[in-house]
């Protein structure tokens, strides 16, 4: 798992209503790797102030093409039900998807590349024990950075709206 991180040059970690009990885990998850997070509905309230939103056919078009374009997908507590990946044929056709979650993913949906059953939260607690222990480094490709923040400024136009004088009368 830590080697595939490290080999990836657009890693994203989703996380889903089974990481409400590992926010603490999730968080210095990130911190250590800096890796840009997303959320499914379930997983909205979870680490919202810095995920780059929601993913799914009613999420947000950020998250929605980051997610897309990622290389290797970590999903944290996520079942990837039909809401989140919409035409299977097409969701993360490129990318190399780890799943951690709770119990054996019954979705007949999506493969994995890899599954790991068991409670997210002692999992993550290995992981980063195991990060520190070996002082692994996540160097993130600055170009997968910058795609991130070309996508969001992208976006951000389209939630500016013109006013005129003529709106204000």
């Amino acid at each position: 798992l830590i080697k595939s991180l490290q080999k990836s040059v657009a890693p994203t970690i989703l996380i889903g209503g089974g990481c409400s009990k590992a926010i603490p885990e999730v968080r210095e998850l990130l911190h250590l790797t800096n890796l840009p997070v997303v959320h499914t509905l379930m997983g909205k309230g979870v680490l919202e102030d810095i995920s780059l939103g929601m993913v799914g056919a009613n999420g947000e078009d950020v998250a929605n093409d980051v997610l897309n374009l990622s290389d290797l997908v970590l999903v944290l507590g996520s079942k990837l039900d039909n809401r989140i990946t919409g035409n299977v044929q097409q969701y993360l056709r490129n990318s190399k998807i780890i799943n951690i979650n709770i119990e054996k993913n019954k979705s007949l949906n999506i493969s994995f590349d890899k599954e790991i059953i068991g409670d997210v939260k002692i999992i993550l607690q290995q992981l980063i024990s195991n990060v520190k222990n070996d002082d692994v480094m996540f160097n993130l490709k600055y170009n997968w950075l910058d795609k991130i923040e070309k996508i969001k400024e992208q976006y951000s136009d389209k939630n500016i709206v013109a006013i005129s004088d003529k709106h204000l009368t």
